[in-house]
């Protein structure tokens, strides 16, 4: 795990990645992710209305959500008709691993 860390650590280095936070409770200042999270509780809202549900339910939920969202497009698709291809999550995530660990 340390020499994962120590090689994640390294190559943020070399790309020059510089991490900035957001102030606490500020949601607003999130950007990008707070679209996300603005889209899981969108459909949270369209799927459960005032029902309940137990943990496990609740949790397939977000799982089917979660599959939903990253099933999306990295990028714009191409104007040439014959190309179906698309680069999803899914997809990204199968040809690479991190640090060893496969994502499924």
């Amino acid at each position: 795990m340390s020499n994962c860390v120590s090689n994640l650590s390294k190559f943020l280095c070399e790309e020059r990645v510089e991490w900035s936070f957001i102030p606490p409770r500020a949601p607003n200042h999130g950007g990008l992710w707070e679209a996300g999270v603005k889209a899981v509780k969108y459909h949270l809202r369209r799927v459960m209305g005032n029902l309940r549900f137990t943990y496990e339910e609740f949790l397939t939920i977000l799982n089917q959500i979660e599959g939903v969202l990253n099933s999306r497009p990295l990028y714009p698709l191409s104007c040439d008709p014959g190309d179906f291809d698309s680069w999803s999550f899914p997809s990204w995530s199968s040809h690479h691993s991190h640090c060893g660990a496969k994502f499924n």
